[in-house]
């Protein structure tokens, strides 16, 4: 990667294919048991008589070829997809101008009876429409940097019952920009998981049952953050993959905590920051332009109609913003509005959660067969599901029986009683979802942005929804400052779309690759599964599943984490295209325009990201540029364009990799120009010559989005090439994208295709789908619902939770 990013000839990087656990390895392995099983079955009909048997072990090889490719190409074609660049220039694709908010609001008005203009008016900067972890945090960056900002939410308070749940130490580095450091500590600690407790899975048949079935099959465990922070020596590649976290983050392991427990702390940074304004069980009802023909981008531009959540007519009222950020989940009014298009696919499969109390289990595991992270639980010849114990402090476990067998069938009491092996518990709550996979194509309407589930959404395999949302708001938030400010570019808020969608695109595609095709392998693996040959082999790939570095892994992916590149970004001065990490290899980090700041922990203790600024340009001296340093300054602040200039002693020390390689080498730099997502948007070498006048003008021009006399440029940046191959670079993701869906129509074949459709469209496609069971037609739904249950658990009590707006992984394992 580094020989790529210097113009060099590049080779492939024996490392990828040297690791044991890499699933493309695996493919090489069916493809060797297929030539050697078929020549075994040629060499046994040919010889006849006393070899015979050499057929036999033939087919038994070609059998296991087969099973190898069946459970280990979709990983491997994941890796491919998400790391691989167009090879050629590809023709332009135009999804068509972005429609307006949409005029509803004089429907709205009608339904609710009478004209809005005597409504009282309140104005704010931006609008943000969800209370979910993205909103949020978009909510708190901005209040930090002290832009009025009006937070609406349909439900009266954050989220009760068990959702996303692992924080990634991405998402760890960008929580420790929006929290306050008293806040932060709260979350990491006091309602996060015990840091005693270790990373890791085991495969049981039992967790507390008293008639001796409960035994450990298989445990793939990682050591606890408490003795990583006591021995970060035992930080090896593995043991970063079993744990989760990553030597390029300044935390070395994420943390684990229930998204109510986020959410609660997230709305207390954001009620703290005065300019800011929360109101839970508030709903949107139509958005309108006003003033379109105003270019200014300070200006006032569109109208929201709001209400208290089922309010009478008369308690509507009106908000003039800005800006609009829809962040209410799946089910997005926001998108219905503006008018979102969606690829994807409804309706994969359904599964349920069952909430449950257990009082002492965790501590019994502890005891027993251990504690871990999750269970895998195999109940013979009743199924099998998922143990998930999301606060072991209080015994708050969550219950995921698969839809294999007839525990996915019984009553919510039933499982509890078949999975934790006792029966004194308490039912909290039971919540059925539907597996759905759909991205938008667009991330950026006019003046409104989808952020989280909104403009994203996929099963919880590999941990990704709600880390990927908080990268969405960490992306927007400091451009929405800089406009409300009233410095930004047309090229700034249309880089949201271009950077994010990118982004999302190549976790999608590796996601895709870790969706389980049931329909598929239950024909298969199901007849054969207790046979003792294949039962033990299957226990030997679960254990590599957990504990080894690739793309099975649930939750490693630090190459998704910290690799992705900015390319083509408008924002960023590049030198090259860079291609995006291995997900399964890890993350390699690289100190590069358009990369991410490779973290570094300083002489004085501190790390390098603590430096950067949370709303503006980040000027980082490394060495003495004081005069290019300053020229760059002043040429922003010409464009209107705030920065600040940081000095750090960086050269003391460089950093490495667990594998002992030397990933970056910060002396070798003078000057960093640093993003607030902690992105570089340019670099000066020391080995290169000062920039002259010319060059830093130019150099201001495309991080400012303006030219020197404070035009927009972004006229001039659709004419450019570069603007023709970020078009052409979207145009290839995109028909990745949807050609990594297509398996999916075979693999579930009742699922309902989503290609350039909104979701209203894709919903009434979805009721119409002939293959779409008649009950599950009448249910079927984007977004989830929480049933409280009573302690016996015998009939379930009326629905208090309301539709989910805003819970990005809600689903999260």
């Amino acid at each position: 990667q580094r020989r790529h990013a210097a113009g060099q000839r590049v080779g492939l990087d024996p490392r990828t294919w040297l690791r044991a656990t890499h699933p493309s390895n695996y493919v090489l392995l069916a493809a060797a048991h297929t030539a050697v099983g078929a020549a075994l079955r040629v060499a046994g009909m040919n010889a006849g008589g006393g070899v015979v048997a050499l057929q036999g072990v033939g087919s038994a090889l070609c059998a296991v070829a087969a099973a190898v490719w069946l459970m280990f190409f979709s990983a491997a074609m994941a890796v491919y997809e998400t790391t691989s660049l167009p090879l050629r220039s590809l023709p332009l694709l135009d999804f068509g101008a972005p429609p307006p908010p949409s005029g509803e609001e004089g429907e709205e008005t009608a339904a609710a009876g009478g004209s809005d203009e005597g409504l009282p008016l309140l104005e704010v900067d931006v609008l943000i429409c969800g209370g979910s972890i993205s909103g949020l945090s978009v909510a708190s960056l901005l209040g930090r940097a002290g832009v009025r900002t009006l937070l609406v939410e349909r439900r009266e308070e954050p989220v009760t019952d068990a959702r996303f749940l692992f924080c990634n130490p991405a998402t760890m580095d960008i929580l420790s920009k929006v929290l306050d450091p008293d806040l932060l500590e709260e979350l990491r600690v006091q309602r996060a998981w015990p840091q005693h407790a270790p990373f890791g899975t085991i495969l049981a048949t039992g967790l507390a049952h008293e008639d001796g079935s409960a035994r450990c099959r298989g445990s793939a465990l990682g050591p606890s953050p408490a003795s990583l922070k006591a021995d970060p020596s035992r930080m090896n590649a593995i043991t970063e993959s079993r744990c989760v976290g990553c030597a390029s983050s300044r935390f070395v392991h994420p943390t684990r905590c229930m998204q109510s427990h986020q959410e609660q702390v997230l709305k207390a940074q954001a009620e703290r920051c005065a300019s800011n304004e929360v109101r839970y069980g508030h709903e949107l009802l139509s958005l309108a332009h006003e003033g379109v023909e105003e270019e200014e981008q300070s200006g006032t531009c569109i109208l929201a109609l709001l209400r208290p959540t089922g309010g009478a007519p008369e308690t509507r009222y009106r908000v003039r913003c800005k800006y609009v950020v829809g962040a209410d989940g799946p089910a997005s009014r926001v998108a219905e509005l503006v008018g979102a298009k969606y690829d994807g696919f409804l309706g994969l499969n359904k599964s349920r959660s069952i909430a449950v109390v257990v009082p002492g289990l965790a501590a019994r595991l502890a005891r027993t067969i251990g504690f871990a992270h999750q269970y895998w639980l195999l109940r013979k010849r009743r199924g099998l599901g998922l143990v998930v114990p999301v606060d072991p402090v209080s015994d708050l476990f969550n219950l995921m029986p698969f839809p294999v067998g007839e525990l996915f069938q019984q009553s919510p009491a039933r499982v509890a009683e078949e999975m934790t092996g006792t029966s004194r518990f308490t039912l909290k709550q039971e919540k059925p979802w539907w597996w759905n996979f759909f991205v938008a194509r667009q991330f950026s309407h006019g003046r409104a942005f989808l952020v989280g589930d909104c403009a994203h959404s996929w099963p919880p395999f590999g941990g990704l929804g709600g880390n990927t949302a908080y990268a969405d708001a960490f992306n927007l938030s400091w451009k929405l400052a800089a406009a409300c400010r009233g410095e930004a570019s047309q090229a700034l808020l249309n880089s949201y779309d271009i950077e994010r969608r990118q982004a999302v695109l190549s976790t999608a595609m590796y996601v895709l690759g870790l969706v389980p095709r049931p329909a598929a392998m239950k024909p298969l693996l199901a007849p054969v599964f207790e046979w003792w040959p294949f039962s033990r082999w299957m226990r030997l790939i679960w254990h590599h599943k957990s504990s080894g570095l690739h793309a099975a892994n649930h939750f490693a992916s630090s190459g998704i984490m910290f690799g992705g590149k900015l390319n083509f970004s408008p924002l960023v001065a590049r030198e090259a295209i860079l291609p995006p990490d291995d997900p399964a290899c890890g993350y390699q980090p690289v100190l590069r325009a358009g990369a991410r700041l490779p973290h570094l922990l300083l002489p004085d203790g501190t790390a390098i990201a603590e430096h950067i600024a949370n709303d503006r340009y980040t000027l980082l001296l490394l060495a003495d540029a004081s005069a290019t340093a300053e020229a760059l300054r002043a040429a922003l602040q010409a464009r209107g364009v705030a920065c600040q200039v940081a000095r750090v002693a960086a050269h003391a020390k460089g950093q490495e990799t667990s594998g002992g390689q030397l990933a970056f080498e910060y002396a070798k730099h003078a000057m960093l120009v640093v993003r607030p997502d902690l992105h570089v948007a340019w670099r000066l070498k020391l080995s290169a010559r000062p920039p002259d006048a010319a060059a830093v003008e130019s150099v201001a021009d495309t991080l400012s989005g303006r030219s020197g006399g404070g035009t927009d440029r972004w006229a001039e940046v659709e004419r450019s090439t570069d603007y023709d191959s970020m078009r052409s670079y979207r145009l290839f993701m995109t028909q990745r994208f949807q050609a990594k869906l297509r398996p999916l129509g075979f693999a579930f074949p009742q699922a309902t295709k989503v290609d350039g459709v909104t979701k209203a469209e894709a919903i009434a496609a979805v009721k119409a789908n002939a293959r779409t069971a008649p009950a599950a037609k009448g249910e079927f739904t984007t977004t989830t619902k929480a049933t409280d249950l009573p302690a016996g658990g015998k009939e379930p009590a009326a629905a208090t939770g309301s539709e989910r707006t805003g819970g990005e992984g809600s689903k999260e394992p």
